[in-house]
């Protein structure tokens, strides 16, 4: 079975399934947490973090 992967610049919208990417990597964030350290991210023009998404879900990132 084929699975077609999505690679995008992530959005504010894809908090929810970050929190999850980051407790199954084995670093527990709350949603709040991941808000936060969302917005200091997406407010710098000197990083970015992209996401790869599978049937509309993500299903891993990747912060540069």
């Amino acid at each position: 079975m084929s699975l077609d992967v999505n690679i995008r610049h992530s959005t504010k919208q894809d908090v929810q399934d970050m929190v999850i990417l980051m407790d199954q990597l084995g670093y527990p964030t709350t949603y709040a947490e991941m808000q936060e350290r969302y917005a200091h991210i997406a407010a710098d023009a000197n990083f970015t973090t992209l996401v790869a998404e599978v049937r509309g879900r993500v299903v891993g990132l990747i912060g540069m």
